[in-house]
């Protein structure tokens, strides 16, 4: 199998969070970076500034459909279900009230219909809001102050794949009673054509 098209757009996330945090803090486009586990991708703006950093990036719920996609060709499947990114959104200030207020900011940016009319852009939606934390202390930075806001944006998702010339699938499974032992193997073959 290989999939002809990626399921989720992540530089339309990308840009639909940085204009998302932007209307929600006040702040311009400038002062919201993407942080990355080999380190900053640009040079620290003056304070304040947000920095965000998608931690989980496909959390699968529930189950995708596999529906047969004629229209896209005699083998093609398209496999489509919900997927979602957890982020963390960092908040720096001059102090603790300044970090903290813009932390309070986003956590409730992110339930206005301005907000959501731009995450929509790249299908996206809120799922969940943790609490805005004050890390200050935690961090022990001294010199500034900082805040953290987790989320979990969701997006539907929609793969095409090609299982090529696969007319049909062997699928074996086992069935198990109360107690844990074998009851049952199960075979079952499903044409795909």
């Amino acid at each position: 199998m290989s999939p002809t098209f990626a399921a989720i757009d992540y530089t339309a996330v990308r840009r639909a969070v940085v204009q998302a945090l932007a209307l929600a803090t006040g702040l311009d486009n400038g002062r919201i970076i993407r942080a990355q586990a080999q380190g900053p991708v640009q040079p620290r703006p003056p304070l304040p500034y947000v920095s965000f950093q998608a931690r989980r990036i496909a959390i699968r719920n529930g189950f995708d459909a596999v529906v047969r996609s004629p229209q896209d060709g005699p083998t093609m499947w398209r496999y489509t279900g919900e997927r979602g990114i957890s982020f963390d959104f960092i908040t720096y200030g001059r102090d603790q009230d300044e970090a903290y207020a813009l932390a309070s900011s986003i956590q409730c940016g992110l339930d206005t219909e301005p907000v959501s009319d731009i995450l929509s852009q790249a299908d996206l939606s809120t799922w969940t809001i943790q609490d805005a934390t004050d890390v200050t202390a935690l961090l022990s930075t001294g010199f500034e102050g900082r805040g953290l806001v987790e989320a979990e944006l969701w997006l539907g998702t929609d793969v095409l794949v090609d299982l090529g010339q696969i007319d049909s699938v062997s699928i074996v499974g086992h069935a198990y009673a109360d107690g844990g032992q074998l009851a049952q193997l199960l075979s079952q073959t499903v044409n795909l054509i």
